[in-house]
């Protein structure tokens, strides 16, 4: 077995990357509190590479990321290598390398999903995965990684704040799209039209396709419900059609709390 690895945050992500690393031979040692994981010092003593799964609920008044748990945990963790996979706010990733002395690394997760037809339902059969920071923490992230993914799998190396703006924007892109069909099968409706007739004809239109097609009352991923208010908010008054989308979504059924 190969030299053991620290997962802190047990949770949904957690667990993904604990079978992740498992598959590489990696063994993991755990921390989470809650889940009756609280040894520091056997991640800090036995570990050289840390993964941080750690919650980063929305902050309703300021419109970001609360992420004073990995600031928290940031303080007392001292592995060299520290690789995030919560989704965080644009910026933190320089801010955390700048204020530590740990190579910091980003890799964002898209998933697990809330459905069983998610495409990142299971984190060991992503087809590309996300490393990002400076060039010597993605080096070292991808030597932990060659072992965990087939070599088939896409390497987007970039800088920290390119994949900040990428988790946040892509998500917000799938959340205008779930809000464009439902607004169409509105204007269908409207006029007597069959939905599904036109959504089959446009879905034929390789541009387009059928993802996000069917009309539930706006999104109601809890990712979305995080992730566009966020990136609205980083904006910095830049995004006036992400505002619209959560406007929209609200007045469809659903609200940024869904």
């Amino acid at each position: 077995m190969r030299e053991p690895i620290g997962v802190i945050g047990c949770g949904a992500v957690g667990s993904q990357i604990e079978k992740l690393l498992a598959g590489g031979g990696y063994k993991v040692e755990k921390y989470d509190p809650p889940q009756g994981y609280s040894d520091q010092e056997r991640i800090n003593d036995n570990c050289l590479v840390s993964f941080l799964a750690l919650p980063t609920p929305l902050e309703p008044n300021s419109g970001f990321l609360d992420t004073a748990l990995i600031s928290e945990t940031l303080e007392w963790l001292n592995t060299p290598l520290v690789i995030i996979r919560s989704t965080i706010n644009l910026g933190d990733i320089t801010k955390w390398a700048s204020q530590t002395d740990k190579e910091i690394c980003y890799s964002p997760a898209w998933g697990p999903g809330e459905t069983a037809s998610h495409p990142f339902r299971d984190m060991r059969e992503d087809k590309f995965v996300v490393v990002a920071g400076s060039p010597s923490s993605r080096g070292m992230a991808l030597e932990i990684y060659k072992h965990c993914y087939p070599s088939t799998v896409k390497f987007l190396q970039m800088a920290g704040i390119e994949a900040e703006i990428l988790k946040l924007w892509e998500n917000s892109y799938l959340g205008m799209v779930v809000n464009f069909f439902q607004e169409l099968s509105d204007v269908c409706e409207f006029h007597g039209a069959d939905y599904y007739t036109v959504r089959e004809a446009m879905g034929e239109d390789p541009r387009i396709g059928r993802w996000g097609s069917f009309p539930m009352g706006g999104w109601q991923s809890k990712c979305l419900a995080k992730d566009i208010p966020v990136a609205v908010s980083s904006a910095m008054g830049n995004a006036p059609l992400l505002e619209a989308v959560l406007k929209i979504n609200e007045r469809q059924g659903y609200g940024q709390q869904s």
